[in-house]
């Protein structure tokens, strides 16, 4: 428990062009200790989407994506925050260069972002291997996509999924 993590051995990574969804069940353990990242990871140097990148009240407060190097934050509808110990659904779609996020099947509520960049990942739940800056907590049913979801097809893998990821 936060200290495992996937990375792609040798130099193979998960070239995402174009249209894709990245989606996956996740609860958290810990939100940011001082200055330790310890956000969800996809991508890697100047395109990556981080999650949690901010807390608020003790809750998940903004997702960030960064495109060439460009960083822009998605700020989480304050009805829909997560925290410690909580499951959520994440699934972050893009189509046709605008990138829109859910949580639990329900937009952010910051609207899209033009995205330009190659999505490549090649480490998932670390943020530096190297300085132990690891995602804490569980991650499960992590599916990428090559193509967009709709709006439809995240609610019901939302719904799918819900009965396995209770909160108590």
């Amino acid at each position: 428990l936060g200290q495992e993590y996937a990375a792609f051995p040798g130099e193979r990574i998960i070239n995402l062009d174009g249209d894709f969804t990245i989606e996956f069940w996740a609860k958290k353990t810990q939100l940011h200790v001082g200055s330790l990242i310890d956000n969800m990871l996809f991508g890697s140097g100047s395109n990556q989407i981080r999650i949690p990148d901010g807390v608020s009240g003790g809750k998940m407060s903004t997702i960030n994506y960064r495109d060439g190097g460009v960083n822009s934050s998605f700020s989480i509808h304050s009805d829909n925050r997560k925290s410690l110990y909580e499951w959520f659904h994440v699934t972050i779609v893009k189509q046709q260069g605008t990138l829109k996020p859910y949580i639990d099947a329900v937009g952010t509520g910051n609207g899209t972002l033009s995205s330009t960049g190659q999505m490549q990942i090649k480490l998932i739940g670390a943020y530096s291997v190297i300085n132990n800056q690891m995602y804490k907590g569980f991650l499960d049913d992590l599916r990428v996509y090559d193509k967009a979801l709709s709006a439809a097809e995240v609610t019901k893998n939302y719904k799918s999924g819900k009965s396995q990821h209770k909160n108590s």
